[in-house]
């Protein structure tokens, strides 16, 4: 066990490797605010779900719609990452040459994946339970057994999310088109999940008028969610025993089982690929920025998490203007906007601002060169044509799709020639501003030395910092743009906030061509 903690340390000291002095304050001063929104954003919703249940005399069961809410996101949002940091890695090599067992490394590496899985935990599960037991006026019993269950809740979401991951692996792992089969297996759990928050009231009556069966259901299967809330409603210490032990167990258990055939797996994977790369290779002369943008799509779409993560954004707003086709009544009513169309334009406008600011290839896009980064600055190029590659890939990817399916909501729910016109403009503006800003703060916060994909697309400081300031800033913006909506014409308000982009790329532009040099010299690989 010894060797496990010491490996699982090592693991944690890289993934948690960030930069010294004010750029650590910074991060940590950015992250701390975001984990402060994201608690009032739980805060908010909490009270809405406890309102909602109460009216259906269901208000006893937050606590246990939180905990099934968790294991939906954490599993949704964690078994690509897993799959990177279990199969992935870059130091396959090196640890299966020490002296560990097989079983050894696949425990630590779970037990790693499971300490980024706390975040969710923390945000969500404990977050609801304090919020709900103060709503409620709860004693102390029930903050200890909340403090007891945060401990052992994402044990069975990681051990499934680990599960998925694994099978995803035994499957692809002799594929030449693994990443492909990767991508679009991550879109269908991601689509899915969508889908489930998007009919939630649905699902909610239907429970209702289900509850002998659901009932019957959680007395067998499940037991998991009965344990968990007869141990924090009614205190029953015998649930939390059995909540705690099926938790352990099935932890275990996965560990135990897929740690047998763990090695092979990696084997076999390294083996196909180097099978794959063999073949005959022609050389084509190309202009700078054609073979620099090559390089880029290449580099993007041989990583499967890295497409999942910032594509994501756009395979949702392509869904919605198909919806809008054939159901834009439907989508307003969700919607609650009811007849008032005039802001139509608005609300589509926020929208599509949250979907813009989930993808950003940017973000990561100077981490992502990883040991590979030597190259990037010892080739005969301008650092000017190297940025314009990159922003080039983002604005490639999410600007024409999106103008796309702009036109096509416009089509289903009626929006004006002009309105068109106004929120396809934004929409480059805003991705151009976003894919600036994305190089920026990843110069500032860049993260190199990673041992998978996910550390750099999910876990660095550069990608959490554009994809939730950006989200809160766009946000705040959109929130009053639509209040403004009542007072001001919508197309004045469009060519207030497209102004407001383009002095705001002018200004970025004016940074990287100040600072951006100098702090592309000073990243060490």
């Amino acid at each position: 066990m010894s060797k496990v903690v010491s490996l699982l340390k090592v693991l944690l000291k890289n993934s948690f490797k960030s930069s010294k002095g004010k750029k650590q304050k910074s991060g940590v001063a950015i992250i701390a605010f975001i984990a402060i929104f994201f608690v009032f954003y739980v805060y908010t919703y909490t009270n809405i779900g406890i309102d909602y249940l109460s009216t259906l005399g269901m208000e006893r069961f937050v606590p246990a719609v939180s905990y099934v809410l968790v294991c939906i996101i954490t599993i949704s949002m964690s078994f690509s990452k897993t799959k990177n940091m279990l199969f992935d890695s870059k130091d396959n090599d090196l640890l299966f040459s020490l002296p560990l067992t097989k079983n050894q490394i696949f425990l630590a590496r779970m037990l790693n994946v499971l300490i980024w899985n706390y975040f969710y935990t923390v945000l969500i599960f404990s977050a609801c339970s304090i919020f709900y037991g103060i709503r409620l006026g709860m004693d102390v019993k029930y903050y200890l057994i909340s403090l007891i269950l945060t401990i052992f809740v994402p044990l069975i979401p990681t051990a499934i999310s680990v599960l998925i991951a694994y099978l995803i692996a035994l499957v692809t792992h002799k594929l030449k088109n693994s990443k492909v089969v990767e991508t679009v297996f991550n879109f269908l759990i991601a689509i899915f999940v969508f889908a489930l928050i998007y009919f939630a009231e649905a699902v909610v009556m239907k429970m209702i008028n289900y509850q002998d069966k659901i009932a019957k259901f959680m007395s067998t299967w499940g037991i998991i969610i009965k344990s968990l809330h007869k141990s924090l409603i009614a205190f029953d210490l015998k649930y939390l025993v059995l909540f705690v032990s099926v938790s352990v167990v099935l932890f275990l258990l996965v560990s135990l089982i897929f740690g047998k055939s763990y090695k092979n797996i990696i084997l076999n994977k390294s083996k196909s690929r180097k099978l794959l790369k063999k073949g005959k290779v022609e050389y084509k002369r190309k202009s700078v920025f054609n073979s620099l943008l090559l390089k880029e799509f290449k580099t993007y779409f041989n990583s499967s998490i890295y497409v999942y993560n910032t594509l994501f954004g756009v395979v949702l707003l392509v869904l919605m203007a198909v919806a809008s086709l054939f159901g834009a009544d439907s989508i307003l009513g969700s919607l609650d906007m009811g007849e008032d169309l005039i802001s139509i334009p608005a609300i589509l406008l926020i929208m599509i601002s949250f979907i813009i600011s989930m993808s950003n290839t940017c973000a990561s896009t100077i981490s992502i060169e990883g040991n590979k980064f030597w190259i990037l600055k010892t080739m005969p190029v301008k650092f000017k044509e190297i940025v314009n590659a990159k922003v080039a890939l983002n604005m490639l990817l999410v600007v024409p799709i999106s103008i796309l399916c702009v036109i096509v909501l416009a089509f289903g729910f009626g929006i004006s020639s002009l309105n068109m016109c106004l929120i396809s403009l934004y929409v480059a503006m805003l991705c151009m501003f976003c894919a600036y800003l994305g190089v920026i703060v990843n110069l500032k916060f860049p993260k190199m030395h990673w041992k998978n994909d996910s550390e750099v697309v999910k876990q660095s400081m550069s990608s959490f910092i554009c994809t939730f300031v950006v989200m809160i800033g766009v946000m705040i913006l959109s929130g009053v743009a639509l209040a403004l909506t009542t007072i001001i014409d919508f197309n004045i308000i469009m060519l207030i906030l497209n102004s407001l982009l383009i002095i705001s790329i002018l200004i970025l532009k004016i940074i990287i061509n100040k600072k951006g040099i100098k702090m592309f010299n000073q990243i060490e690989v």
